[in-house]
């Protein structure tokens, strides 16, 4: 398959942002395909969905999302030096 640069518009987006907690990245991707009559691999989802902030919990079936700028912002106090 040959790489090509997908132009991410806010209509793209936001379908990421409101399937990424209830679908896999895979489904997302074949669901771009189909929607826009190109291919979209799993690799760029799952990219743009994490420079989108969006980090799914780790795990098999399990969609629960978290924003890695609050999940830092939260974890940042368990390294600190007492």
């Amino acid at each position: 398959m040959s790489r090509s640069n997908y132009v991410w518009t806010a209509e793209r987006n936001e379908f990421i942002l409101q399937n990424a907690d209830k679908m896999k990245d895979k489904d997302i991707a074949a669901a771009l395909t189909a929607r826009y009559g190109r291919p979209f691999s799993v690799a760029s989802v799952r990219q743009h969905r994490r420079l989108l902030n969006l980090k799914k919990r780790g795990g098999r079936g399990k969609y629960d999302l978290k924003i890695n700028k609050l999940e830092k912002s939260k974890n940042s106090h368990k390294n600190d030096v007492v």
